[in-house]
């Protein structure tokens, strides 16, 4: 297994649309619902989102873990400067999206995208923390994002749906440097 950062996103974008449409119905709301990885929800065609959702990818920074040479995970990331959900916070480290294939999971591969975006970040000193999202019915993410010395810094009531919040979370990159 080896974790490496994308120099050229063309030689991924089709492995990555395959994620996206593959994993689609696992996130709430589904990629296929949204136009990008920091935006709020749409209600467009499938393929015209998971299109739109794929272009912001793409223009943020990719980290793939590969195994036998095949993608099996992946994770994006990009610097946000401006965030009314949590603008106490910005400039920051985003990480919008992360993607295990399901045969893959719990072999600590999120752990090691994780892992190696800290080992290899590259910010000017006005960046302080990494941030991150989810929702607050995907127990199996949050346990893992707080596992991962997150703190919840945000949650909107009910913005993907009644009864389902969107929790924001950030890390101090001074704790990844201890």
């Amino acid at each position: 297994m080896g974790i490496e950062r994308v120099e050229n996103k063309d030689a991924v974008k089709e492995r990555i649309r395959e994620f996206l449409v593959t994993y689609d119905d696992e996130f709430v709301p589904s990629l296929s619902n949204r136009t990008g990885t920091n935006d709020h929800f749409t209600s467009k065609s499938e393929n015209e989102s998971i299109s739109k959702y794929l272009e912001t990818l793409m223009d943020q920074e990719l980290l793939v873990c590969k195994k036998d040479g095949n993608i099996v995970g992946f994770l994006s990331y990009d610097i946000v400067k401006e965030n009314e959900q949590i603008s106490q916070f910005v400039p920051c480290v985003y990480i919008s999206t992360t993607i295990i294939e399901k045969e893959y999971r719990k072999e600590g591969i999120a752990t090691a995208l994780n892992e190696y975006l800290y080992d290899n970040l590259d910010v000017n000193g006005d960046i302080s923390y990494i941030t991150r999202r989810t929702w607050s019915t995907n127990k199996t993410s949050m346990n893992y994002i707080e596992s991962m010395a997150f703190e919840e810094i945000e949650r909107i009531e009910n913005d993907r749906g009644n009864g389902i919040d969107t929790i924001y979370y950030a890390r101090e990159l001074s704790v990844i440097d201890e």
